[in-house]
């Protein structure tokens, strides 16, 4: 069983509870314009972000071995919580994509509350090799950009859908334009995509140098197969998002909102029928 300390458990449940007043803070100064709360919801989202991190350092100090950091499940979603706060911080300085907080930080609350889950499963046993730590940090980034680009898909079909509607919205002042999102969500998917393509090489180079588990086993998986469908969904959009000036705009943005669905239910349905991932 994970063993956390106590002092590491102490930083998460707070960063959990700075990161709801933050996502609090955030929905109204963009639904309601609450224009006060919007003064201090990038001070605690900074907030949040170093407690997780001091979280994670601390385990980092806790292990004997490096290899072992990221060995449950515990530690991959607070790291993952981190980075899609961190993400929500850098947005909240920059008004080009004003508005994107509002949206990844009840991700991010989702994926810190979703973490406590994970305390009492095991860690990963057997042999970890140094690919390990790769693959996981790799995978980590990867799908939070993944999660980016399938966000910003998402406020693109509103923003739109408010455009085509030709009815004054306060939304259209309080968001982004329609080309900050589209390329903002391009270059995710694009970032993103590089990362999960290094994670899986990185995850096939473990599964390859793995005592209990052949090779066949690893591919006949269904999460292993339903990565490579996802993978091949990714690269069939992205190639045809900047190759294709015409698929950019609407089409971009339905592709990256569904391959973020198909992820979700991939990692939180799909390996829960594994055999060997999990």
């Amino acid at each position: 069983m994970i063993e956390i300390p106590v002092s590491q458990l102490f930083c998460v449940v707070l960063a959990t509870v700075v990161l709801s007043v933050a996502t609090t803070g955030a929905t109204l100064r963009v639904r309601y314009q609450e224009k006060g709360v919007g003064k201090v919801v990038p001070s605690l989202t900074a907030l949040a972000v170093a407690l997780n991190i001091a979280a994670l350092l601390w385990r980092a100090l806790d292990v004997s071995d490096a290899r072992h950091i990221l060995a449950n499940r515990f530690d991959v979603n607070l790291l993952f919580a981190t980075l899609v706060i961190a993400v929500s911080f850098h947005s909240q300085l920059r008004p080009a994509i004003r508005g994107l907080d509002t949206f990844l930080l009840p991700i991010a609350l989702f994926v810190q509350v979703f973490s406590f889950l994970s305390i009492r499963k095991p860690q990963l046993p057997g042999n970890i090799h140094s690919w390990f730590v790769l693959h996981q940090v790799s995978f980590t980034i990867g799908m939070t950009l993944l999660m980016c680009g399938g966000v910003a898909g998402g406020a693109y079909l509103l923003l739109n859908r408010v455009l085509r509607s030709k009815r004054p919205s306060s939304l259209l002042w309080r968001l982004a334009p329609l080309e900050s999102w589209e390329r903002w969500g391009r270059w995710s998917l694009l970032l993103g995509f590089l990362c999960i393509t290094f994670g899986m090489l990185t995850g096939i180079c473990q599964a390859s140098r793995s005592s209990s588990t052949t090779s066949r086993d690893w591919f006949a998986d269904k999460f292993i197969i339903g990565c490579i469908v996802v993978w091949i969904l990714y690269a069939v959009g992205i190639v045809a998002s900047w190759v294709v000036p015409r698929f950019r705009g609407r089409r971009s943005a339905i592709l990256a909102v569904a391959g973020g669905v198909v992820l979700v239910v991939v990692f939180l349905v799909v390996e829960q029928l594994s055999g060997v991932h999990r």
